[in-house]
């Protein structure tokens, strides 16, 4: 593993642990550069790990320590195989993911919530799919939307 990549599994591991994430922080906290903390904060927002820049603020962190423990790679590890899972199956529940992943009621809510927090579930339970937009009229974007509630099962009839 490259001394980079550790250094970011670091930053990982130090911003769930912490429930907060800045530059600063991790600039302190590594003992890193200005420059890298900054790649490493815009590589944790494009993984999902923390949430899009608040001016001065902390940025929020999606990651949350499971079990009351301190946080830890195998968290993240275990929400990325969730949404896998429920991707497949077509829908979530904590039955589904405990059978598949070997593991407690407890643990298995708390994915589940992670993952409505986080934006990937609905209420229904069912794994969200973003919609690209680019290069795409309102219309097309609206045939788009109909069509993948109708295969889901939400929509029965157009709008």
């Amino acid at each position: 593993m490259k001394k980079n990549d550790i250094l970011f599994e670091q930053a990982r591991y130090a911003v769930i642990e912490a429930g907060k994430a800045s530059a600063s922080y991790l600039q302190r906290r590594l003992g890193i550069g200005y420059e890298k903390a900054v790649s490493f904060m815009d590589r944790l927002e494009k993984e999902e790990i923390v949430g899009k820049s608040r001016g001065a603020k902390p940025r929020k962190v999606f990651i949350k320590p499971i079990d009351g423990r301190k946080g830890s790679i195998e968290d993240e590890k275990l929400y990325e195989e969730s949404k896998k899972i429920i991707r497949e199956a077509g829908s979530a529940s904590s039955s589904l993911l405990m059978k598949k992943l070997g593991i407690g009621y407890a643990r298995s809510a708390i994915l589940i919530d992670m993952l409505k927090s986080r934006g990937q579930l609905n209420n229904g339970k069912k794994l969200l799919t973003l919609i690209s937009t680019k290069g795409k009229s309102k219309d097309e974007i609206k045939k788009e939307a109909i069509e993948r509630l109708k295969k889901n099962g939400v929509l029965v009839k157009n709008l």
